[in-house]
Formats: structure tokens, C-alpha cells, sequence
């Protein structure tokens, strides 16, 4: 992949909405890769309720796929959690992150669709551990994201799905993210695409 860059020396990386171009990081929504600061995942948050809401109201069963991506470098957060962690800036977004998604489950029990709706957590891949104190730790699994090696492959993922699947459960079955769209597909009633 070729991300150009513009003369400021920063990534020209696209933001969409939908099939929509919206603005462009750093131009658009601004990182200060100096403070750390950012407000992109409450712009994010904000969009991923709204849309929700309005899924909800027209009686539409909906797919949100939501991907907050402060933990990527630079790691970014709000000004709500910046400077709040002892991870430095790392965890603010992690804690940010929790934050967010704790609203979004909220939002689905506030408009009463927890029962119907399927929510999947997880991440593409393990933590960046090149970026040393600025990211996660993939504990005993070797090296991280980036590589095909177990701390780059295996993320926990976490299934929420209140009356359908019970608190508490664990499973060590294989799985891939590729799964999550023909899952959904099934809990839907959809065939895939032939």
C-alpha cells in the first residue's frame, strides 16, 4: 500500500461515512501528535449512537461496524481522558475506548434492542509491540502486530448478546474475524452473496 503524504509530512488518509469521503486526518480531524490529543473517537462515539438511534426508530435492523483506532499510533485521546492513565497516552485511549463502547451498550439497552442485537469485541491484530510503552502487551504469546507469530494472530474476542448467550462463558475454539459476516448473515435470516 502507497499512503502519500502531504507537504506537513503527515499521512493523506481519507475518513468515510458510509461511501462517502468526509475529510482527511490531520487536515480534517486533527491528531496533536505533540499532546496526544484528539476528539476523533467522541466524533466517532457520536456517529455510531446516532446512527443506532435512527436504525432503531425506523424499525431497521441495522450492521454497525464501529473501529476506533486510537491505540494505533500516534495513540490519541479526548481531552476527557487525556492524561488520565499511568499508561501515558496508551491508556487514555484504552480507556477511552472502554468508555465508548460502554455507551454504545447502553444506547441499545436505553432504546430497548439489547435482546436483539448481536455485539462482537475483539481486534485485528496483537498489540504493537515495536511501539514499546505506547502499546498493549500480548502477554506470553511471541512478538505482535505485524507478524503471522501467536502475539500477532490471537486477540481475545468477547460475544455480548444479553439473553441469548450467557455471562460468564469461555471458549478456546478457533476462530477468524473473516467468520463474524457469515455469522451475522445466519443470526439474520440472510444467505450469503452466491
Amino acid at each position: 500500500a502507497v499512503v502519500s503524504t502531504q507537504s506537513t509530512g503527515q499521512p493523506n488518509i481519507p475518513v468515510y461515512k458510509n461511501e462517502n469521503m468526509v475529510g482527511r486526518y490531520y487536515t480534517n480531524f486533527t491528531i496533536n501528535k505533540a499532546t496526544g490529543q484528539s476528539n476523533i473517537s467522541q466524533i466517532f462515539l457520536e456517529e455510531g449512537l446516532s446512527f443506532i438511534e435512527n436504525q432503531v426508530k425506523a424499525e431497521t435492523p441495522f450492521f454497525l461496524y464501529w473501529t476506533p483506532d486510537a491505540t494505533h499510533g500516534p495513540t490519541y485521546a479526548s481531552e476527557m481522558f487525556h492524561g488520565k492513565s499511568i499508561r501515558g497516552r496508551y491508556g487514555d485511549a484504552v480507556m477511552e475506548m472502554d468508555y465508548c463502547v460502554g455507551k454504545i451498550l447502553a444506547k441499545l439497552k436505553e432504546l430497548a434492542v439489547d435482546r436483539d442485537t448481536f455485539v462482537f469485541f475483539t481486534s485485528d491484530n496483537g498489540a504493537a509491540t515495536y511501539s514499546k510503552w505506547n502499546a498493549g502487551d500480548n502477554g506470553p504469546f511471541l512478538c505482535g502486530k505485524e507478524t503471522t507469530y501467536e502475539g500477532g494472530m490471537r486477540e481475545p474476542g468477547i460475544a455480548w448478546w444479553p439473553g441469548t448467550i450467557k455471562p460468564g462463558q469461555i471458549t478456546h475454539q478457533l476462530g477468524t474475524i473473516m467468520d463474524l459476516f457469515t455469522t451475522s448473515l445466519s443470526f439474520a435470516g440472510v444467505k450469503p452473496p452466491s
